[in-house]
């Protein structure tokens, strides 16, 4: 019926045909709305060889296609397919997403994106047999991670240096390695690779990344061996980082700023078991929010120390919820470099008996009232006139 159909100049929708067994265009060219294939039970293949343009596409409830063929589309906007048996899937001639494009159970294992343009649109991938993906030197969109009930042990992401979007990764939970090319990330960057109990041991490592433009998150990396940044200077967005069962400290050996000074952002560093090191980090644009576990939970960690951070334009707040169940091992605290801050407050430091690392605060009178310093349920509680009056510890 649709043999000679050459363009469609609106919307292009198949759906309903419960016996038809495949879909076979040989001379459309382009469809100017969304060409729609929906709720086709037996529907195995979809096949528009020549089309070139569409304003988008849709394939979904059609439970036994198995390829898609579209060698010929250069151009697409919304693009989203979802079926669980696609494992021939040829877009290879795609180079302009006018629209998201979002890709859920197919059953491809690699996937080319070298020569696609993104435009600053969005890219989902849920995709859980998919370990290769190959893209150009700079991704100019979103590019998300998302697979679902994913086993995969392998994968690698090649070629792409710059990306301009967002990079968001999860529930890769038997990922022994998971090694980013990425040099810079214009966007926020989301990690959480393992929120369940699986024991991976997984490398997470960004060895190229020198800047990120947005907020980083690193959430739930259960039972991960190594969390690697070697390279990152700068963070310009929030940066957000639990250490929640990881099986060494995560450091940041050359991260010197996060936030800028035309923004509002805000540090927290979840300290549930291993650390959070940066030694060369100096300057937080924002305030600074520490939060410790306890002991009982599991918690190595046994000091709080950014001896070179010197301003923080926000406030910094160190506590711990769940100081009732016993000490949380923190035995020092080190901010012996910091020059400004809005203001401290401190609480659920059973350990903790020395503040002296505050002292040029209150000497040189940057903490200028009682409002700015606030210390509980520590194993010393100085008042701010304790500290004005240099009484950082206990008399003897």
């Amino acid at each position: 019926v649709f043999s000679a159909l050459k363009r469609v100049g609106n919307e292009l929708t198949i759906q309903y045909f419960p016996k038809l067994q495949g879909i076979y265009l040989p001379a459309l060219e382009s469809v100017a709305g969304t060409a729609s294939f929906t709720d086709m039970a037996l529907i195995g293949s979809i096949a528009m060889t020549e089309l070139y343009s569409a304003g988008g596409l849709t394939i979904k409830n059609c439970k036994e296609i198995s390829t898609i063929e579209l060698p010929g589309l250069t151009s697409c906007g919304e693009f989203s397919v979802d079926a669980n048996k696609v494992n021939k899937f040829n877009i290879s001639a795609l180079r302009d997403a006018f629209g998201n494009m979002t890709l859920s159970n197919l059953l491809i294992e690699e996937l080319d994106l070298s020569r696609i343009n993104f435009n600053g649109n969005t890219l989902t991938l849920q995709c859980n047999r998919l370990n290769k993906i190959v893209g150009s030197e700079t991704f100019n969109g979103n590019l998300l991670l998302l697979p679902k009930n994913c086993r995969l042990t392998e994968f690698t992401l090649e070629g792409i240096l710059n990306m301009q979007g967002n990079f968001e990764c999860k529930d890769y939970f038997y990922v022994k390695r998971f090694i980013m090319p990425f040099v810079n990330v214009a966007g926020d960057i989301t990690i959480a690779l393992n929120t369940g109990s699986v024991d991976t041991g997984a490398e997470i490592e960004f060895p190229k990344l020198q800047e990120i433009g947005g907020a980083l998150t690193l959430g739930k990396n259960i039972n991960a061996n190594k969390i690697d940044f070697p390279l990152l200077k700068r963070i310009l967005g929030s940066c957000s980082v639990t250490t929640s069962f990881l099986k060494d400290d995560i450091e940041f050996s050359n991260l010197e700023s996060i936030g800028t000074e035309a923004g509002s952002t805000q540090a927290e560093f979840n300290i549930n078991k291993t650390n959070i090191l940066c030694p060369k980090l100096k300057t937080i644009h924002g305030g600074v929010n520490i939060i410790t576990d306890v002991a009982m939970f599991g918690m190595t960690a046994n000091n709080i120390s950014y001896p070179n951070v010197e301003s923080i334009s926000g406030d910094l707040s160190i506590t711990c919820p769940f100081s009732a169940f016993g000490p949380n091992g923190i035995v020092s605290i080190d901010f012996s470099g910091l020059k400004s801050v809005k203001s401290i407050n401190i609480s659920g430091q059973g350990d903790i008996n020395n503040f002296s690392t505050f002292k040029y605060l209150f000497e040189n009178n940057i903490l200028t009232e009682a409002s700015q310093w606030d210390v509980t349920d520590c194993g010393y509680n100085p008042t701010y006139q304790d500290m004005k009056d240099g009484k950082y510890k206990p008399a003897e």
